[in-house]
């Protein structure tokens, strides 16, 4: 995975930017199974949360 912080840039979030988020929050969360669209639907919430839009 890259190693960068998220920056918004006023577009719509990139899927790899969506999947890094979901990434950073299973790993944190301890590598759960059976939660990547819960993951998934956090991280693009949290993305447009943060001001993307298209």
């Amino acid at each position: 995975m890259r190693n960068k912080i998220l920056q918004t840039n006023h577009h719509k979030p990139k899927r790899e930017d969506i999947a890094y988020l979901a990434y950073l929050t299973w790993e944190r969360e301890g590598r759960p199974n059976d939660r990547d669209t819960e993951y998934w639907i956090q991280a693009e919430t949290q993305l447009w949360a943060q001001g993307w839009w298209s």
